[in-house]
């Protein structure tokens, strides 16, 4: 089984947690990078995203999530 067909038979709060942590992490990668705060220590900027995003999504509630899946399928329908 490769990957993506692992990811695809996970628990859907799971896939939901895992998509919001990356769009975080990207956030929030390119507001760091953007502000020159650790202009000169780019793997020092994805740490630090990297954890932000990982306690980000680790704290939120199951309902929370439940929703953001719910309102992120209806999108998708949407565009289809």
């Amino acid at each position: 089984m490769t990957l993506l067909e692992e990811i695809i038979n996970l628990e859907e709060t799971l896939q939901t947690r895992i998509i919001l942590g990356l769009i975080l992490f990207i956030v929030i990668y390119a507001v760091l990078r953007q502000t020159n705060i650790l202009s000169g220590n780019k793997p020092v900027v994805g740490i630090i995203s990297l954890v932000m995003a990982i306690l980000a999504v680790r704290n939120m509630s199951e309902s929370l999530i439940e929703k953001i899946g719910i309102s992120s399928r209806a999108l998708g329908l949407f565009f289809i």
